[in-house]
């Protein structure tokens, strides 16, 4: 069994639907099959979803995108379209790391992306990069070590049991493992780096 196949079964096995493309070209083919017209959808994690050319499927005119990054929003219209992305169809994302027993793992500087991937939107889309794909959580803390640096948390004494107590105003931390609602996440798996 390859690696892929390890991490879709272990995504079946916490109750969300694992997909494989082979490159970024094949991610938009695999999306647009779980979005219909007329849907709204929200999004957030820019660099990793335009590097697959989502962004441009999203503003196509198929779709009601909700786009907190237009440029000439206030914050305050941020804020709305963020609390509208509950209420969403769809809502697209990355995450920091997924482990090949299928368990998702996000470091975020706010809940933009992990509050939408917890409640809300009816359905939720992550795209994943090969490079994001480690063994355990053990693995996930050393290798996103360098992430942790901008939060001010000391990563020669992390652990991923002491993540949770960090004192770090704005610093978010989300592990999600089996869901109570059988494929509401779906998680695409890009066999390259993104």
């Amino acid at each position: 069994m390859n690696r892929a196949d390890k991490v879709i079964q272990g995504l079946e096995k916490n109750n969300m639907q694992g997909f494989f493309a082979e490159n970024k070209h094949m991610v938009v083919p695999i999306i647009s099959k779980h979005i219909n017209p007329g849907d709204t959808v929200a999004a957030y994690g820019l660099q990793s979803l335009h590097s697959c050319g989502l962004i441009n499927l999203l503003k196509c005119g198929k779709y009601k995108y909700l786009d907190m990054y237009k440029p000439g929003l206030s914050e305050n219209q941020k804020y709305n379209i963020f609390i509208d992305s509950f209420s969403a169809d769809v809502f697209l994302c990355s995450c920091t790391a997924i482990t090949e027993n299928g368990k998702l793992y996000n470091y975020i500087s706010d809940s933009n992306n992990a509050a939408p991937i917890t409640y809300g939107p009816k359905s939720v889309i992550v795209v994943v990069g090969w490079n994001k794909i480690v063994k355990d959580s053990d693995e996930m803390v050393h290798k996103t070590k360098p992430l942790l640096l901008p939060f001010g948390i000391n990563p020669h004494k992390t652990t991923l049991n002491c993540l949770s107590h960090q004192k770090n105003p704005g610093y978010n931390y989300l592990a999600a493992g089996y869901q109570k609602i059988a494929s509401r996440i779906k998680v695409i798996i890009v066999g390259e780096n993104l």
